[in-house]
């Protein structure tokens, strides 16, 4: 009898143990990319969308108080169109500097306690490239470092900015 009693015993801190890995994993699972660990299997003829590649530049001789340009390069390296939502210019630029415009025109104008967000619907053909221009002007000399970000359907693609404001 007590060989029964101890095998019910074992069998219920088993049960346990296992109902406690659970409650220990359900608690983690948000912080674990657990599709990492599972590639989901492709068709040839699916498409696979990657992040865009993004390049920026701005004109020579920026000086304050004069207008410049700077330039985001998108190329689309998929076969499928992607579509570019945001670009979003550091508070280090917004907050010293005037964002007169940009070209193609943005859509919306949204204040992040990052800088400001520009809102597009372009999109970029497969294989293609798109130019967004923004017509900023500086309002004092200044040394910048700093990162822009760029939005799409799925992907945030971070680009670094360097730049120097001249008296």
């Amino acid at each position: 009898m007590n060989y029964k009693k101890g095998f019910i015993i074992v069998g219920l801190l088993n049960l346990l143990l296992i109902g406690a890995i659970a409650i220990f994993a359900s608690q983690f699972s948000n912080r674990l990319d657990i599709g990492s660990f599972i590639q989901p299997t492709r068709t040839p003829t699916q498409p696979v969308e990657e992040a865009l590649l993004v390049t920026l530049r701005t004109t020579e001789g920026i000086k304050a108080g004069q207008e410049f340009t700077l330039v985001a390069q998108i190329k689309n390296p998929n076969s499928i169109p992607v579509s570019v939502k945001e670009i979003v210019l550091p508070g280090m630029i917004t907050s010293n500097m005037q964002v007169i415009g940009s070209e193609p025109k943005f859509i919306n104008r949204n204040r992040y306690d990052v800088g400001e967000g520009f809102s597009y619907d372009v999109v970029v053909s497969p294989g293609g490239e798109q130019i967004i221009s923004f017509v900023i002007q500086p309002v004092k000399m200044q040394s910048l470092n700093t990162e822009v970000v760029v939005y799409t359907e799925n992907f945030v693609i971070p680009v670094i900015l360097q730049f120097v404001v001249a008296p």
